[in-house]
């Protein structure tokens, strides 16, 4: 009852100041997931003709994010997930808002590089950072070297992207220029 009052209270304080989180989502089928699709490669029954455009994020349950659009046709679109191998993004880790990258691992996993001392602990919280923040997953594991200045940070997102059946693609997405 209490984070559902806080989260209530936080919906009104941003529409209060006109920063409200536009609701600009199509709901989407997924065809094709790994392992029928490309390793990391969602295939969705939206396209240009649903309005979606290329960089359009989605999301599962409505505010997991998990990747972005990287082609659409008229009737489908094929968006790539954040954990595919290689990609990297700006995260928060934990209570202290950690700033570090996040890099792809493949199938929904990530790592991530701290100094060694930093205060991190299995369970916190990775978000994508934004007047929205996303959260992306939850930390597994700390592998902490005496020898190397840095820990390595393992995380996960919330939920199987081999069990997803529907996503949501945000139409309104700020696209980088």
């Amino acid at each position: 009852l209490q984070v559902d009052l806080i989260y209530k209270e936080n919906l009104e304080f941003k529409k209060i100041f006109g920063r409200e989180r536009a609701e600009n989502f199509i709901l989407s089928q997924v065809l094709k997931k790994p392992p029928f699709s490309a390793y990391d490669i969602l295939i969705l029954d939206v396209g240009s003709k649903n309005g979606v455009e290329v960089g359009d994020k989605i999301y599962a349950l409505g505010s997991i994010p998990l990747g972005e659009i990287l082609e659409v046709s008229s009737q489908i679109s094929k968006a790539k997930l954040y954990s595919s191998s290689g990609g990297k993004y700006t995260v928060l880790i934990g209570d202290q808002n950690i700033e570090t990258v996040a890099i792809g691992k493949g199938g929904g996993t990530f790592e991530a590089s701290v100094p060694r001392d930093t205060k991190i602990s299995k369970g916190d919280q990775v978000i994508i950072p934004a007047l929205h923040d996303s959260f992306l997953g939850t930390v597994q594991d700390i592998i902490s070297v005496p020898s190397n200045p840095f820990s390595t940070i393992l995380f996960n997102q919330p939920l199987n992207i081999y069990e997803l059946r529907f996503i949501e693609v945000d139409t309104e997405t700020i696209k980088e220029e």
